[in-house]
């Protein structure tokens, strides 16, 4: 588990890494969340109380997982801070700030900057990048989506996996790619309402748990 030094030397690296400054973390607790990894919380938020909400189950992964989690919800923290009108927090949250802070927790995981992108030829440390992809399709849109951005608009890397996108979801997934290129996300609250609800399916665990430390013998 994280002390909350540890944790604020990561928000540094946060910082320094993608540009995007948030507060020091103020306290952190740890709950037992079931399959949450980790949360903050817009009531505490909204009074500048900025505590971290961690799974203590956390610890059964690889440290750069733990660390991924972290910046996961560093994001949602500065999407939070960032947008102050109350009406559009309560879509753009669950819609565009869980695209922004997968895409964030996803190049943290391939080490890769915010300006590079994945291709054919490079893959992320611990799994393929193919199958992770489609495993976190199956479990969240906008995690997919997040995952999306780190392929190049329109190359042939990209195309191949919007065309693999399953039905019902493959019109509105489209969308919501198409929008965040074209229109920086303006409309995906809205395209978010129209879907209704995530997909949980529960293929996500797979990929997740390739982050299991190892078993002692």
């Amino acid at each position: 588990m994280f002390t909350l030094d540890e944790i604020n030397n990561e928000v540094d690296k946060y910082i320094k890494h993608t540009g995007k400054n948030i507060p020091y973390i103020q306290n952190v607790k740890y709950n037992n969340m079931g399959d949450t990894h980790g949360e903050v919380k817009g009531s505490d938020l909204i009074q500048d109380n900025y505590t971290l909400y961690l799974n203590p189950n956390n610890d059964k992964y690889l440290p750069v997982y733990q660390k991924s989690i972290l910046w996961h919800e560093f994001t949602h923290i500065y999407d939070f801070t960032n947008n102050t009108n109350e009406t559009e927090r309560e879509y753009y949250m669950p819609s565009v700030s869980e695209i922004n802070s997968h895409e964030i927790q996803v190049r943290y995981l391939a080490g890769i900057s915010s300006s590079d992108y994945i291709t054919l030829y490079k893959t992320i440390p611990y799994m393929r990048w193919t199958r992770m992809y489609a495993q976190i399709l199956n479990y969240n849109v906008m995690y997919a989506c997040g995952a999306t951005k780190l392929i190049r608009y329109g190359d042939e890397y990209f195309i191949k996996h919007i065309q693999n996108v399953i039905e019902p979801y493959k019109s509105i997934f489209i969308q919501i790619v198409k929008d965040l290129y074209d229109n920086n996300g303006k409309e995906i609250p809205l395209l978010f309402c129209d879907l209704k609800t995530q997909v949980h399916i529960g293929n996500m665990k797979e990929f997740i748990n390739t982050y299991k430390r190892p078993s002692k013998a």
